[in-house]
């Protein structure tokens, strides 16, 4: 899938897709504090050094996103660089799908948010 495509596939769905701003820290795997991982310009660094070895913090970034669904993508085929296409189109279809779940809760939120404010007009 081409990337336009993809971008109106989520527009679709009423979510959009914006740039990362180049000098926000964007903090991945939060809960996992031993392994989580700052991204400053697109460069994922370890928020905290330990001395034990682990993956860098470039696998640690593609392997938290590719697993995000119920399939965990990085059991079965190896990180590398080789991989990174297939990477793209796994991280698209996960994307599209979260976009699919977030459209149908805004469409719920907003129906219980109108039926709220008609309970408090009649107040």
């Amino acid at each position: 899938m081409e990337h336009l495509k993809f971008i109106d596939i989520l527009l679709g769905n009423g979510v959009g897709l914006h740039g990362v701003k180049e000098d926000k820290k964007y903090i991945i795997n939060k809960h996992d504090t031993d392994n989580a991982v700052g991204v400053v310009n697109l460069k994922p660094e370890y928020e905290k050094e330990v001395v034990y070895f682990r993956m860098s913090a470039a696998h640690e970034l593609i392997k938290n996103a590719i697993d995000m669904g119920s399939w965990k993508h990085s059991w079965h085929t190896d990180i590398k660089a080789e991989n990174y296409k297939k990477y793209v189109g796994i991280i698209r279809e996960l994307m599209i799908n979260r976009s699919k779940e977030i459209s149908d809760l805004r469409i719920a939120y907003q129906f219980l948010m109108k039926h709220i404010s008609i309970e408090d007009e009649a107040k």
